[in-house]
């Protein structure tokens, strides 16, 4: 079967310090967080019509068709956890960085790649946990009047010809910032 190419909306989602965080459970206890973790993100992402491409232990890569479902479902996803973790001790807690590029996709054997591909996961590296981080792209197609951004700065990452503009979306509870 070709290769099929697609212009998307791709979300990278990940849990913060999975390792360290569930090394002292048990495979039975991770098992089931990670598998009510699942449904959430797939419940979340039906609803605002994407498609999870895969799942990489703790983390997602998913598509959607535009920029404006990607983000609403970003950020149902990180008010809803921000709720229900509110007061747990920190080992209970799941906090999520989250990233979203735009850009032409080639999807291939239950896979997707491409340069939004790999910027997502760039852009991951820098990400708080609790934060949506965009692309410049991203940026440029998101409609501010329903979700303002603020600049974060240009980065200079690998694989990229220029330096990114990375912008986070501003939403009701913001958690941190890195300048670095």
């Amino acid at each position: 079967m070709p290769d099929k190419f697609s212009l998307r909306a791709v979300m990278k989602t990940d849990v913060k310090d999975f390792t360290k965080k569930f090394n002292e459970m048990s495979e039975q206890e991770i098992s089931t967080i990670m598998s009510e973790h699942r449904q959430f993100v797939s419940n979340k992402v039906y609803k605002f019509t994407g498609r999870i491409i895969k799942g990489e232990g703790d983390a997602f890569w998913i598509t959607f068709e535009n920029v404006t479902n990607a983000v609403s479902c970003a950020k149902e996803i990180q008010l809803e956890l921000y709720e229900k973790y509110t007061g747990k001790q920190d080992i209970e807690v799941i906090e999520l960085r989250i990233v979203i590029t735009v850009g032409e996709i080639i999807y291939k054997d239950d896979d997707i790649f491409g340069d939004a591909v790999n910027l997502a996961s760039r852009i991951e590296s820098i990400t708080p946990e609790g934060e949506i981080y965009i692309s410049e792209s991203t940026n440029l197609l998101l409609n501010k009047s329903i979700f303002p951004t603020e600049l974060i700065r240009k980065y200079d990452f690998k694989g990229q010809k220029n330096e990114i503009e990375v912008y986070r979306v501003n939403f009701k509870y913001n958690t941190k910032r890195l300048d670095g």
